[in-house]
């Protein structure tokens, strides 16, 4: 029950804030660490997609949520096919604010369904695990505009144990939805 309420104030915090933007990502990630035991199959650096969701919550901090999308392939174990989708909500906050540009540090949680296939790899073909992340970046805030950019970089950890770290630097447009 106590689940089932969180995440209704969740959605319904998402959808209605009127100081939100909706934006698209793209970026690069780069990784380390295997994604099978048996091989070192670290996966290529590839593209990311996604979309994310700002909410301006106080004048200094920024919540965001959203998810990303990655596919690429190893080297290593016989070109093992890897895909990352990644459901993620941070916590931002604002450093400075100089002009019409934010420079803002923070943190979060992400859930991760990772999926592999072909190649050498002999264990699960898809695996769910937590992770979190930090981050900094640089958002413009052109008064009166309906469009703004960003542009952050971010080294998020998956699972426990032997955890495959990301560095992705990300950057997109987004578009104002509200007053």
């Amino acid at each position: 029950m106590r689940k089932s309420l969180l995440f209704a104030g969740l959605v319904l915090l998402w959808t209605c804030s009127s100081n939100a933007s909706g934006g698209l990502i793209y970026g690069r990630v780069a990784f380390d660490g295997s994604i099978c035991d048996n091989c070192s199959s670290e996966p290529e650096t590839s593209n990311l997609f996604g979309y994310v969701r700002w909410i301006d919550f106080l004048p200094f901090v920024d919540l965001n949520m959203g998810f990303d999308y990655v596919h690429t392939s190893t080297d290593a174990c016989g070109k093992v096919d890897f895909t990352a989708y990644t459901v993620h909500a941070s916590g931002n906050l604002t450093l400075t604010s100089p002009g019409f540009v934010k420079v803002y540090a923070g943190g979060g949680l992400s859930y991760n369904y990772l999926r592999y296939s072909g190649g050498d790899c002999d264990e699960h073909l898809s695996r769910s695990e937590m992770g979190y992340h930090g981050l900094a970046g640089l958002r413009s805030t052109l008064p009166a505009s309906p469009l703004n950019g960003f542009i952050e970089v971010r080294l998020s950890r998956v699972g426990s144990g032997d955890p495959l770290t990301m560095k992705s630097i990300r950057f997109g447009l987004e578009i104002s939805l509200g007053g």
